[in-house]
């Protein structure tokens, strides 16, 4: 029956269940979602490269393992903070390899060096100063967290680096008296590793404007030829928060454990840190604490893996950037971590022509017509009409390939190439595919 004349009608009910704005703008992790994308590909029977994925495929080291099943009755609650044990030796291990000021005290165990950094985010006052591109996950906390984000842009002809200028531009654009960055060498996606050089002029840039540097050395073991990842902490060491992990160089992505060192003169972050924890995830796992253990003590069994794994990820990040560029791609050179930032610009007027106008067209379209899984430059900050794309260079048996250098150590560039292409074939395949796919649309 027709309400009154005058009468206001039914209220239109609220949805439910009501969903708060920051959630309804989050979206699934590009990461994940193309590992999960490519792994429904493969169930089905499609032939899929995967160079969308940032996972160590090499086995944990047998002793870590052992590690683990031994504890695995230990059901436990742990110290939020972390196992004691497990901190002293974390601390030890950041201080031989890196030379960082760490003790235990300062230590947080997190599952995951993800999520410690988003906790310290909820943690900071402060405006997230970040360079494009960088890591998919910390714009997206950013969001979570409330916090404003300032980009920094970057130069593709100098390798995507950050630079003290281009600090010093995004600390101009900042509103924030505090300012947080956070720096990745090795870095994903690019595969850059900042020289010292750097390094010192950035943290320069950091005191001056009141910066507190995060360093994410998620990667520092997996740096190419025979020297050491340096780390901006020795150059701003009094306002510089570092987190490292099980995830890439001891190839225990699965294992979740992170690890954030603060320095002393950040010490009282630590309460909050660890009430925050303590409301949310309340502690790591006991066995995968017990485990860590063993992998941070840096015994010779799991110094020879991680060094082994760091020279595969060479041989192959070496492998395809040279591919890439032989196909006219504009690609730099890594120095570490297992990733290439390749982009198609030297061909946007053959992709124009096919209507290929920003880079997650051209994602779907490369998965399409040759079964190539690889990431949207858009996803890490840089903007869509570069064309660029993230390359994860991991698509192999890790345990084939660490057998392969065991026998036989490749010792010239050839050798190298060699070695790739018949204990990694997927790489191989992967390549000639995109090859095969810029030779079409040139045709065009």
């Amino acid at each position: 029956m027709p309400a009154a004349s005058g009468q206001a009608g039914p209220a239109t009910p609220a949805p439910f269940p009501q969903v708060r704005a920051v959630a309804r703008k989050a979206a699934h992790s590009p990461t994940l979602s193309i590992h999960e994308r490519v792994a429904s590909r493969r169930a089905r029977g499609l032939d899929t490269v995967h160079f969308g994925f940032g996972q160590s495929p090499f086995p944990v080291p047998e002793s870590v393992q052992e590690a683990l099943r031994a504890h695995s009755g230990d059901n436990h609650y742990l110290p939020t903070q972390g196992l004691p044990a497990l901190r002293e030796r974390a601390a030890r291990y950041l201080r031989q390899r890196f030379r960082h000021d760490a003790h235990a005290d300062r230590v947080l165990i997190g599952p995951g060096s993800k999520e410690l950094l988003y906790h310290l985010l909820l943690v900071l006052e402060g405006d997230l100063i970040l360079p494009a591109p960088s890591w998919v996950s910390y714009a997206p906390q950013a969001s979570l967290a409330g916090k404003r984000l300032v980009w920094v842009r970057t130069d593709p002809d100098r390798g995507w680096r950050l630079d003290a200028e281009g600090l010093e531009d995004a600390c101009a654009r900042s509103r924030s008296r505090q300012k947080i960055l956070i720096l990745n060498s090795p870095c994903n996606p690019t595969g850059s590793v900042l020289s010292t050089d750097e390094l010192r002029d950035i943290a320069t840039v950091a005191r001056r404007h009141n910066v507190i540097v995060v360093a994410d050395e998620i990667y520092a073991e997996i740096v190419f030829g025979r020297r050491r990842c340096a780390s901006i902490a020795r150059f701003c060491p009094e306002r510089c928060v570092v987190t490292n992990g099980l995830s890439k160089g001891f190839s225990a992505g699965g294992y979740r454990l992170g690890v954030m060192l603060l320095p002393p003169d950040m010490a009282d972050l630590m309460p909050h840190l660890v009430s925050i924890a303590s409301e949310t995830y309340s502690c790591v796992a006991a066995p995968v604490q017990h485990a860590a253990c063993v992998a941070f003590a840096m015994g010779d069994e799991v110094q020879r893996a991680v060094r082994d794994a760091a020279a595969v990820h060479s041989m192959t990040g070496e492998f395809l950037w040279r591919a890439f560029t032989q196909a006219g791609l504009r690609c730099a050179r890594p120095q570490g971590a297992f990733y290439l930032f390749p982009d198609f610009s030297p061909w946007r007027t053959h992709l124009f022509r096919r209507g290929i106008r920003a880079d997650e067209s051209l994602c779907a379209d490369l998965l399409e017509r040759t079964g190539v899984a690889v990431l949207p430059g858009r996803a890490f900050g840089v903007s869509a009409a570069e064309l660029a794309v993230r390359v994860a260079t991991v698509d192999y048996d890790g345990a084939v390939v660490l057998a392969g250098l065991r026998q036989h150590r490749p010792g010239t560039p050839a050798a190298r190439r060699a070695f790739v292409h018949h204990h990694a074939p997927r790489l191989t395949d992967g390549v000639a595919r995109m090859r095969e796919y810029i030779a079409r649309i040139c045709q065009r």
